[in-house]
Parts: structure tokens; sequence; C-alpha cells
């Protein structure tokens, strides 16, 4: 995969792979996934991320056309190989948070999660703008299942918490020495609204058609661009084009119908005859025209699988193989570019639930994986590289 077909950046706590035709790959290298799909898709996918139709209620399909009985009999459907420590499903799971018995009271620890749902909290503004109900609901069942582990909670509330900003809420500061910490690196300091797409000394600003909203996280000081996993001194690159300036990776159209697809390369600009698709238009958008998709939606994987489809389905899948996220069921009719995203899942808490372990992205007949333990690192074949 070239630049002009696509792009690997870092956004917030996520590794992010971009393409041209509008496929989004989020993983934060530790258990949450999401995928985001163009409208183009619509009637296209399948997977553990449903058939984005529209309906939810036709999500649980299986390969073969048929419904699923329960979410476990869909999930292992979509195997594509064994992992390390692979099974259909685990033994003695956790289906639903633990609830006290009559006149028990529920765990102190509990407490954590109320941050999520409180109106007057650092998070209030976001109530009226996320499904706070199952973040809450979520956030409970990993920290009880977890017996009070904090880390458990501060991954539930900064799924939350990026949800809310993907929404255009605003957060206030939440994290404390004691709970939640966040640590930045030399040279970078912690904001509530960090830049969603960070300036890198590869591209002197935000990746191109990133539309990414701002991220609680660490950002650079002025005067720094982040590398890799650092911030260093500014560099510069870029190219200009009738008397424009685009930005090292940008995609653009000089023609008012989008006929002419031009990219931004280390200061050249190549062009070629392209077109926009059926679920597509041709507009400006942040004072750039190009083809734009009439909509989007994303799937998630979060916590301890719970799955969030394209048609926004809810379900939990406790499985620890290798699955098929999301793969293209009619690219060649639909004219479609062909990806597939698979999921290695892993058992934890002595095989009661499972969480993400690895991603693996196929496209342009690359084979791109982000891995848990290796932060800020991507394997492109058999080569790793930050």
């Amino acid at each position: 995969m070239n630049n002009s077909q696509g792009q690997a950046y870092r956004s917030g706590r996520f590794g992010v792979l971009e393409t041209h035709f509008g496929l989004q790959v989020m993983f934060d290298w530790n258990s949450e996934v999401k995928v985001r799909v163009p409208s183009s898709y619509t009637n296209a996918t399948c997977g553990l991320c449903g058939n984005y139709n529209g309906d939810k209620k036709d999500d649980l399909l299986m390969p073969n056309g048929q419904k699923a009985n329960n979410p476990t009999q869909f999930g292992n459907s979509y195997k594509v190989g064994d992992a390390l420590g692979c099974s259909s499903e685990c033994k003695d799971c956790a289906q639903t948070p633990p609830t006290p018995a009559p006149g028990e009271k529920p765990p102190p620890y509990v407490a954590d999660c109320d941050v999520i749902t409180d109106p007057k909290g650092p998070l209030g503004d976001c109530l009226g703008k996320v499904d706070y109900a199952r973040f809450h609901g979520s956030c409970m069942f990993d920290i009880q299942l977890n017996k009070g582990l904090q880390k458990a909670a501060c991954d539930a509330i900064a799924a939350y918490v990026e949800q809310c900003q993907d929404a255009g809420g605003q957060i206030n500061t939440r994290r404390k020495k004691d709970f939640c910490a966040l640590s930045c690196p030399k040279n970078s300091e912690y904001s509530t609204c960090a830049p969603g797409c960070p300036a890198t000394c590869y591209s002197m600003s935000a990746p191109t058609g990133c539309k990414a909203a701002c991220r609680e996280g660490c950002q650079c000081m002025p005067g720094f661009l982040l590398s890799d996993e650092e911030c260093v001194p500014i560099q510069e690159c870029g190219c200009k084009h009738e008397n424009r300036y685009y930005r090292s990776g940008q995609i653009f159209y000089t023609d008012g119908d989008c006929q002419l697809r031009c990219s931004c390369q280390s200061g050249i600009v190549a062009c070629q005859v392209a077109s926009c698709g059926p679920q597509e238009m041709c507009s400006v958008l942040d004072g750039v025209q190009r083809c734009h998709p009439k909509a989007y939606s994303t799937c998630s994987v979060s916590g301890h699988s719970h799955h969030l489809t394209f048609d926004k389905l809810s379900y939990d899948f406790q499985g620890a193989c290798s699955y098929t996220l999301v793969t293209v069921s009619n690219s060649a009719a639909l004219n479609l570019s062909w990806f597939s995203v698979f999921a290695e899942k892993e058992h934890v808490m002595v095989g009661k639930v499972s969480t993400t372990r690895s991603i693996t992205v196929r496209v342009f007949g690359v084979s791109i994986t982000l891995e848990k333990g290796f932060p800020w690192q991507i394997q492109v074949g058999n080569a790793l590289t930050q």
C-alpha cells in the first residue's frame, strides 16, 4: 500500500489505518477496536460487525445466510483460524454483571464508574450525546469481573470519553494522581482536548483527510511535533499546486466534478482520472473539494468482547480464536475496494471472558497487524516497524 492509497498515524491512544476509499481501522494496542466504513459499503459487508443494511435485527446472520441462535454461534461462524489458546467458547463465562443479593450493597469500587452518569461531574456534557447507559453497564461489568481493578474502569471510561468527544461533547479534567492517572512523555503535556490527528515530523500537519475530534490525552508542547512516541523539533514538507498549498499525503480534486484526483507526496503532485462512487458526492469540505461519503458507520469491540455492529446491535461474544470482524461481500458488483479486518481474541480472567489480542487488516495486497504488547508498532507483512 503506497501513500496515495492510504496511511497510518496515531490519534490519541489509538493507532489508525485509513485508506483513500474511506475505510478507517483503529486499535488501542490493548483491547478496543473500531472499524469505520463509508455508506458506499451499505449491504456489502459481513462478519462480526454485521451487514450494515440499517436493520440491527438481522445482524446475526451467518455466512450461510441463516440467523444464528445466539452470539456464540454467530461468532464461531466467522472463525478464520486458530490462535494461541483458541477455543470456540469459554466455560463458566460471566454473561451478565454480578448483582448483589437482596439487602446486600454493591462493592464500593463500582463507584469508580459513576463519573459516567454524574450530570454535574467532568463528563456531564456527554449525557445527552452518547448512550451513557451502555458504557456505564460495560464499566460495571468489567470492574466487578476484575474484582475492583481500577484499570478496568479506566479503560471503559476512556472509551466513553472518546465516543463523547466524537459526538461533539466537551469534558473537564477527570484524571487524578490516584484515579486513572496519565503520564505524558518528554516535551508533551496532558490536555482534555488534544488534537485527534496530531501533526508529525513527516507531514508538518494533521494527516490528510483526518476529521477526528480532539482527544483527551497528551499533546506536544509548542515548537515540537510527534515522531513515533517522542515530541521532537519541527521539520517541514508539503506541496504547492495551482497557487494552493496541500499537506503531504493529502488527496484533492482540481475540477468541479471530481474527475481528476490528485495527491501530494514529498513535495510532488501526481494526478489521475477518477470519479465519485454511487454512495459519494463531490463537494467542498474544510476548504477542499473531493468525493465525500454520504455517511459513515462504525463497528466496535471494547472491554471484554462487547460488540457493537454497524447497525448498532450490541452483543457479547467470548470466543477466543481468530475471527472476521468485517470483509467486503460484494466488492465487484459495487466497484468497491476489497478489504478484510480480522481480530485474534484471547481468554483472560481464567477463561471467563475474552479480549482482543491483535488486529490484522488486509488491503491492497498487504497484511498489516497491530498486536497487544507492542504499542506504537505495526507489522507490515513479516516486518515490524514503528
